[in-house]
């Protein structure tokens, strides 16, 4: 993925650009034209690619640009996606016969804990399609942890289970956290999990 991201020389005096630098190795950033004449706009190119990234989900990335302004010569850039399995369009027919992950349950309410508890659930989960399943990942709010799951590859008709860990330390009132697993289910390739609990002091 290729995106374009202007930029403007509100300056009196050309601004040249260097190589950028601390660029993760799953991008590519280049500044057209390499010097900026004064009040003269430009382009900041990313190329982007998701697949050596290696991840899902929401994350997040930095690199440093490099000029001879005067006022900023090095700029920290932030640079965020979303990144989500990429699935060819199917007919019915295949989407039938796909994986297809479900839960016994998609949210679990702890009810009243004291401030500083730890407390676990377990959501269990099968393969309800005809073809393999695989968990590609588990991405857990803050304040909250989830296991790695008992199988993450699981055959048609197979299930497993996912421990969530929620931690009350510091915390007070009512609370939400969500766990998102990410699959090669066409149909839900992420889905989320919610837990909730009321943390007291007594």
């Amino acid at each position: 993925m290729i995106k374009e991201f202007g930029i403007y020389n509100d300056g009196t005096t050309p601004v040249t650009f260097q190589p950028a630098q601390s660029v993760p190795k799953h991008m590519k950033v280049s500044v057209e034209p390499v010097t900026l004449q004064p009040k003269q706009k430009g382009v900041i190119k990313i190329t982007y690619d998701a697949k050596a990234k290696n991840d899902f989900g929401y994350v997040n990335d930095n690199f440093i640009l490099v000029s001879n302004d005067k006022k900023g010569g090095r700029r920290n850039v932030n640079v965020v996606a979303t990144i989500t399995e990429y699935f060819p369009p199917m007919n019915s027919e295949q989407l039938a016969q796909a994986p297809r992950l479900s839960f016994d349950k998609t949210v679990h309410d702890f009810g009243s804990v004291k401030e500083g508890t730890v407390s676990e659930t377990e959501f269990e989960f099968t393969n309800n399609g005809k073809q393999d399943l695989i968990i590609r990942k588990i991405k857990a709010s803050c304040g909250c942890t989830a296991g790695t799951p008992e199988k993450t590859l699981l055959k048609p008709g197979e299930k497993s289970k996912i421990k969530v860990t929620f931690n009350s330390a510091g915390r007070e009132g009512a609370e939400t956290k969500t766990v998102t697993i990410y699959s090669n289910d066409p149909q839900g390739s992420n889905q989320t999990l919610t837990i909730k609990a009321k943390v007291g002091k007594e």
